[in-house]
């Protein structure tokens, strides 16, 4: 039986829910992904994702993280990830490394 590697890698908002720590609250804000068939890669896939509770990153996240404002701004939403996560499980049995 063939089993598909499904490599993802995400980054995160380093948001705190009202300036509080105990409060942390991570959105995905970039995804990256490689299909592994058969010791082949078979597909990959890298975006930006559109935060949703706090959609206007920190200093501290873009300075950590190098990514921009306007790049999550024209990311995909969360939904479409999830939709795309859902296509490359219904290729067959995956492995999820993360």
């Amino acid at each position: 039986m063939t089993i598909q590697h499904l490599f993802i890698d995400f980054e995160f908002t380093m948001n705190h829910s009202k300036g509080n720590p105990s409060m942390f609250r991570p959105e995905i804000i970039e995804v990256g992904i490689v299909s592994v068939i058969e010791d082949e890669i078979y597909d990959t896939y890298s975006s930006y994702v559109k935060p949703v509770l706090y959609p206007k990153l920190t200093a501290r996240c873009m300075n950590f993280l190098g990514i921009h404002q306007e790049q999550v701004d024209q990311g995909i939403s969360i939904a479409h990830l999830v939709d795309l996560l859902n296509t490359y499980i219904s290729f067959g049995q995956t492995k999820v490394v993360t």
